[in-house]
């Protein structure tokens, strides 16, 4: 089976935003910094709170501190999508990028899945394959923990088709792995 389409940047965007939310290490990370910023705040809120020695005017002055850590703590997960989005753009736009964008087309078989651009290709066998995952607008064939190869439904004339081409790369990743 063979898949053709553009690879956009948009495509790179978005396997980079779901790979983020899927990965457990980033997920750790997340919940770490906002773990830490919304205990620090919780700390630096009860020791304002605490009866101090007189000296109300040096104590006051964390207020701007906790309620800075609380700001982080909350806004870090409604915002991280964002900034990772920024970061990935960012870095797409250092260069021409020209092997990794452009014109793809992705050749399945039994034995292998292969990626061919205008300057590069790629074949892997099935056993290589880690893991495989379909969303609603992207198949993604991971050949690495960060890396994979993104077939998107567009490549696609019908919603069949999309799914035949799923539904065999999981077949073929499951015969290898035997």
């Amino acid at each position: 089976m063979k898949a053709n389409f553009e690879l956009t940047k948009e495509d790179l965007l978005t396997y980079n935003l779901s790979h983020q939310a899927r990965s457990p290490a980033l997920r750790r990370q997340r919940a770490w910094t906002v773990g830490v910023c919304l205990g620090a705040a919780v700390i630096l809120g009860g020791v304002m709170c605490l009866p101090s020695a007189g000296d109300f005017g040096r104590v006051a002055n964390f207020w701007p501190v906790a309620y800075f850590f609380l700001a982080i703590g909350i806004l870090k997960p409604l915002l991280w999508r964002r900034q990772v989005r920024r970061i990935v753009d960012r870095m797409l736009n250092e260069g021409r990028n020209r092997s990794l964008l452009g014109k793809r087309e992705v050749l399945i078989t039994p034995a292998d899945i292969s990626t061919a651009g205008e300057l590069r290709s790629t074949i892997v066998r099935w056993k290589a394959v880690e893991r495989i995952v379909e969303e609603r607008e992207v198949l993604y064939v991971y050949i690495s923990s960060v890396d994979a190869v993104i077939i998107p439904r567009r490549a696609f004339a019908s919603d069949d088709e999309f799914a035949a081409f799923g539904a065999a790369c999981r077949k073929y990743w499951t015969e290898a792995a035997q």
